[in-house]
């Protein structure tokens, strides 16, 4: 038998389709229907099929009218017979075949064509991924991020017991997209990456080192540095970024707040701590300073008693410079470092002598002004330069600071003209006396 879904051919006693699973059932029962007919009677089993096979009534031609029989004799009944029927046509087993084979024909093409299809699909989903990965890693390989190599010297500072530095990018990357970043690094640029562009570094607030050092930022080697991630990402600047100690005494409020703010914003855990730090080594340096006690990198030393409240110091690192307050031209002494001992002494307006042995093949030395010298020579030669003017205030206050009171201008003038050409001899030695006693190595 055949499957009436797909066509295919199936075991006579075939409950289901092989092919299409379709139920077999109604063509078993046809068939067993066909077998227990009789085989007499007024329909043999051929007729009956074709009776099955003929029209309906409703597909069949009106019947012609038959012919009128001939009548019958008197006395005897009038013959009877069956109309005869139109048989209708047999429907070959080769028709059913063929239908069978056209039917399993469209199944097979269907699932052939099917496979092709998901076939395509998935290559067409392939290359899809395939190009859109390698979009991903174009676009990824463009937007590389660089390593910069920057240098910032911060003397004293230990990122690692300290805040860290913060560094302020800006510029623009190389699609001139506008970059403003705020990184928090180390003197190396530790963990400082940029996209290929040109930028420019600013450090926008001090860091604190461990013993509350604040570091000035207003310099113009905090800010404004130039520097360019090139297209094979090798970083280009012509310079570092350098931040100096302020004095202890100097920073303010403001700054140590400035720094605080940023070591917090930057993640430190111990930002409390340092900044606490640092209000406390400006409050010891202002009480120093009361006491003109100061500190240098490799001595102390502390002032005359004169000049608390009288001058200006300056410190970086080991060079130390002292001027009378409101007079920053005119410098009464200087505290530098050399290497070995001290083989110049230098003149009569600008003695130089050794005032400290660091011990280490260094020494300090202390150069003092004698303007017991320097202003008389100055109007006994009429001498137009601005740098030997001085005011009548001026001039006392440095006659007096430099012999630590002991002369006046009055007295300098009169030194001069008793002795011309030197003046008073040995108007420094009070302060050179003084220096060697106060100042010691660390």
């Amino acid at each position: 038998m055949f499957c009436p879904q797909c066509g295919s051919k199936q075991p006579d006693d075939a409950q289901f389709c092989a092919q299409c699973g379709a139920p077999l059932s109604a063509v078993n029962d046809a068939g067993e229907a066909a077998e227990a007919a009789p085989t007499g009677g007024a329909k043999s089993a051929g007729a009956a099929a074709e009776t099955a096979a003929a029209p309906t009534p409703a597909e069949s031609p009106e019947p012609e009218a038959a012919p009128a029989s001939p009548a019958a004799p008197a006395g005897e009944p009038a013959a009877t017979s069956p109309a005869p029927a139109e048989k209708p046509k047999r429907k070959s087993h080769r028709t059913a075949i063929i239908a069978g084979a056209v039917a399993a024909a469209l199944v097979c093409g269907g699932g052939i064509g099917g496979f092709v299809w998901w076939q395509g699909e998935q290559e067409r989903i392939a290359e899809e991924a395939r190009v859109e990965a390698e979009q991903k890693a174009a676009y990824e390989a463009a937007h590389q991020t660089y390593p910069i190599t920057l240098e910032i010297q911060c003397d004293g500072l230990d990122t690692s017991t300290g805040t860290k530095i913060p560094l302020h990018v800006t510029g623009t990357d190389f699609e001139g997209n506008a970059v403003d970043e705020l990184f928090f690094t180390d003197q190396n640029a530790t963990g400082v990456e940029l996209m290929r562009g040109d930028y420019t570094f600013d450090i926008p607030a001090s860091p604190i080192a461990a013993d509350g050092t604040i570091y000035d930022v207003s310099a113009s080697g905090a800010a404004g540095l130039g520097g360019r991630v090139d297209d094979d990402g090798s970083f280009l600047t012509q310079n570092a970024l350098w931040l100096d100690p302020i004095d202890a005494a100097d920073v303010t409020d403001d700054e140590i707040e400035a720094a605080y703010d940023m070591a917090v914003q930057g993640g430190c855990e111990n930002a409390d701590e340092l900044r606490d730090a640092a209000y406390a080594r400006r409050d010891e340096a202002l009480a120093k300073d009361a006491l003109g006690a100061y500190e240098a990198a490799s001595y102390s030393f502390t002032i005359p008693e004169q000049w608390i409240g009288r001058v200006e110091v300056t410190i970086d690192g080991d060079d130390v410079t002292i001027t009378p307050s409101g007079q920053p031209d005119h410098v009464l002494c200087e505290l530098e470092v050399i290497q070995g001992e001290l083989h110049s002494a230098g003149d009569i307006a600008d003695a130089t002598q050794a005032v400290c042995d660091l011990g280490d093949g260094r020494t300090v030395t202390a150069r003092v002004r004698n303007y017991c010298y320097i202003i008389p020579q100055a109007l006994d030669s009429n001498s137009t330069n601005p740098d030997d003017f001085y005011t009548l205030d001026e001039a006392e206050e440095l006659v007096g600071l430099e012999t630590l009171g002991a002369y006046t201008y009055d007295d300098a003038l009169s030194g001069w003209e008793s002795n011309p050409g030197v003046g008073i001899t040995g108007a420094s030695d009070a302060l050179f006396d003084y220096l060697k006693q106060s100042v010691t190595a660390k």
